[in-house]
């Protein structure tokens, strides 16, 4: 929907509902506007042919759309403009990042205005490809990760890789469109890893925008349950990360507390625990959840309480518990709905305070930002 629809809208009803909407819609407008620096106007009008734009081929399209009333060049021109403070000079990754972060904290002001009065603030992180085989001259390409219907072919294509962070809005008709809202998209470069990138994401808008008031749940798959999100995010105190893990994975209890001091170093890990055959858990319920479909599954959480993963002596990981979750979703003749139970980390300094049927929720609605990446992009 682009722009203009709205303010067409507003000459020609006067409904007091469209009314606040426009008028809320155009003083978010103005601000983004007044973020640009040079060719603010340009720049704007872009912004209105791609939301106008459902799919689009090339970029040569985008100067024939109605609402871009300019001539093809400007569109090269806005985009060495872009989030530039000085035309004569190029701007540098920390001036680009600065400018970027001005528009992530707008679009996270407009999403906290419901969130704030929430118990929680919840938050996706995953990377999606952007497929340039024929492009050879694009800076930067590498093999990155695709999805691949083909049998027998890799998933894998030639192009960039962008980390994406979304906002997971709360109310329920949003939860039902499967709406997210993305704060912060940055490229992966071919010397990075996605998790890497993720995590700067996640710092960057807990620590730089309205949400580090909040109480914040990020969710992600397993690619991100590694050492340095457990250390790194046990820095964020006001931050709980969920992240699937892989049923082959081992973990470890906390030692015992020793009341008489032994010689030698002392013990990092106590009792071992394979995700393939589990002790017994600290914590077990069973709860019901109904499909679309209306079938009704029970579900069982079991929770494993402060375990650590194995580290090194630059990760030194046993300093950092997490918890352990385990769903096992089973029908009313008591066979399992999927192949492989879920395994989930709830990491965090407020880990506790996140329930297992809250966890195992917020992980669910994870495959939102799924959605997005598949009808969001535009090519």
């Amino acid at each position: 929907m682009g722009w203009n629809f709205l303010l067409l809208h507003k000459k020609t009803t006067k409904s007091p509902m469209i009314e606040t909407i426009v008028s809320k819609f155009q003083r978010f407008r103005n601000r983004l506007f007044q973020l640009f620096d040079y060719r603010a106007g340009a720049t704007m009008d872009l912004i209105d042919a791609l939301a106008a734009t459902p799919t689009t081929d090339s970029v040569v399209k985008l100067s024939l759309s109605s609402l871009f009333g300019r001539t093809y060049s400007s569109l090269t021109d806005v985009l060495s403009s872009l989030f530039r403070t000085n035309l004569k000079i190029l701007s540098t990754n920390e001036e680009r990042n600065e400018q970027t972060l001005k528009v992530t904290q707008l679009l996270a002001g407009e999403c906290a205005a419901s969130a704030l009065h929430k118990d929680i603030t919840l938050f996706a992180i995953d990377c999606t490809a952007d497929p340039r085989i024929y492009a050879d001259k694009v800076r930067d390409r590498a093999m990155v990760h695709a999805p691949n219907h083909v049998p027998g072919q890799k998933p894998i294509t030639v192009g960039h890789e962008y980390s994406v962070l979304v906002y997971l809005p709360d109310r329920e008709e949003d939860k039902e469109k499967h709406w997210v809202v993305p704060l912060s998209v940055k490229r992966v470069e071919s010397h990075q890893s996605g998790p890497e990138v993720g995590l700067l994401q996640l710092e960057e808008i807990v620590n730089h925008t309205v949400f580090k008031r909040s109480f914040c749940i990020s969710v992600t798959d397993a690619a991100y349950s590694t050492r340095k999100w457990v250390i790194r995010g046990s820095k964020l105190p006001h931050v709980v990360q969920i992240s699937r893990l892989r049923g082959n994975r081992k973990v470890y209890r906390m030692p015992a507390d020793i009341s008489e001091p032994r010689r030698g170093r002392p013990q990092l890990y106590g009792e071992e625990l394979l995700l393939q055959n589990p002790s017994e858990p600290d914590l077990e319920e069973i709860t019901t959840m109904i499909s679309r479909k209306g079938r009704v599954y029970q579900v069982l959480l079991q929770r494993w309480n402060d375990v650590i993963m194995q580290g090194s002596k630059d990760e030194p990981t046993h300093e950092h518990p997490f918890d352990l979750l385990r769903v096992t979703v089973t029908d009313e003749k008591g066979k399992s709905v999927y192949r492989r139970p879920l395994w989930a980390m709830i990491a965090g300094a407020k880990r506790r305070e996140v329930r297992s049927k809250d966890a195992q929720i917020a992980y669910g609605s994870r495959y939102d930002i799924e959605h997005y990446f598949r009808f969001g992009k535009l090519y």
